[in-house]
């Protein structure tokens, strides 16, 4: 097995999350090699390296040039964390050179959801004709192992879900921005084919909140789902999960960052999903470079149908 397969990261010195140093962090805590970061101009690309470079104790390539990232890093993976509207030339590149690739959520956003539904569905299907590994940058089904502690009958018996997020951004953008969670939570607990049905969409005042409700039926199980957004710039920024009736909050201490689940009276630490999500590419990563096959990447079309579902939705249902 490869000890430490090497990552190209593009898009890591994105301003808006800072994902791209925690991606970065992360990936290394877990075993992989960040080698390279990709961007706009020779001289971002640099700043990011630089930066990554310094807050991980790590040397990595900065360029603007894919051939020279290409030859100079030799990446077995591409991390794509730049906007979604950029995410499908990055896609192409990484199939082209026979890159694993991780993606930032959503998969693909343009002005057109049908057609972003089509792309994914295709980019699925040319990823597994070619044997390569794709995950969406989904981390949310990790925080279910938290809650199975504190219930443990309660997740494989739930029949209504709901969540709470605060996306950084209104009006439609707060979709592709928030619900792929929601949704990678609803494949795990009733997994597919599946899509959401008896769509219900409300706006609040200047398209900073919005709730959703529907229904979603996999293949052994239907529940009932509720969203609500709310647009918030403050951090930490709230969330929660109720299954039934009974609501998670996530907590996050000032003073250490460190997450909490909090159901009534009761409190538990939680292992940060994105690190356990990245811990698990990585992992499944190093076995797919070792000659296993890689996971069925169905359920990433899956997602994207059904945010395309909700988006016509809430698009139809603008005040």
């Amino acid at each position: 097995m490869k000890p430490h397969p090497r990552i190209a990261l593009v898009g890591a010195r994105r301003v808006r999350q800072g994902l791209g140093p925690f991606v970065a962090r992360q990936l290394l805590a877990a075993g992989a090699e960040p080698v390279a970061c990709l961007g706009t101009s020779r001289a971002s690309a640099q700043e990011a390296a630089q930066a990554i470079g310094r807050d991980c104790g790590i040397e990595l390539l900065g360029t603007a040039d894919w051939a020279e990232m290409i030859e100079r890093s030799a990446p077995d993976a591409l991390a794509i964390l730049c906007p979604p509207e950029a995410h499908g030339a990055y896609l192409e590149r990484a199939l082209q050179a026979g890159l694993h690739t991780l993606a930032e959520k959503p998969l693909l956003w343009s002005a057109d959801p049908d057609a972003d539904a089509r792309a994914a569905s295709d980019w699925v299907r040319r990823y597994r004709e070619r044997g390569l590994l794709l995950v969406e940058n989904c981390q949310w089904p990790e925080v279910l192992g938290g809650i199975s502690a504190m219930e443990p009958k309660l997740v494989p018996a739930a029949r209504s879900f709901a969540m709470g997020l605060e996306p950084a951004v209104p009006g439609e953008r707060m979709l592709g921005d928030a619900l792929p969670h929601p949704l990678s939570l609803l494949e795990r607990l009733a997994p597919g084919p599946a899509s959401p049905a008896e769509i219900r969409c409300r706006w609040g005042p200047g398209l900073r909140a919005l709730d959703l409700d529907f229904r979603w039926t996999g293949r052994d199980r239907s529940l009932e789902a509720h969203i609500e957004l709310r647009c918030s710039q403050e951090t930490p920024r709230k969330a929660w999960i109720q299954l039934d009736e009974l609501r998670f909050d996530r907590l996050v201490r000032a003073s250490d960052y460190a997450l909490f689940l909090n159901c009534e009276d009761r409190t538990q630490r939680l292992d940060d999903p994105l690190e356990r999500h990245l811990a698990r590419f990585v992992e499944t990563l190093r076995g797919v470079l070792d000659g296993a096959a890689p996971p069925d990447p169905a359920p990433i079309a899956a997602r994207a149908h059904a945010l395309t579902s909700l988006r016509r939705a809430a698009h139809t249902s603008l005040p």
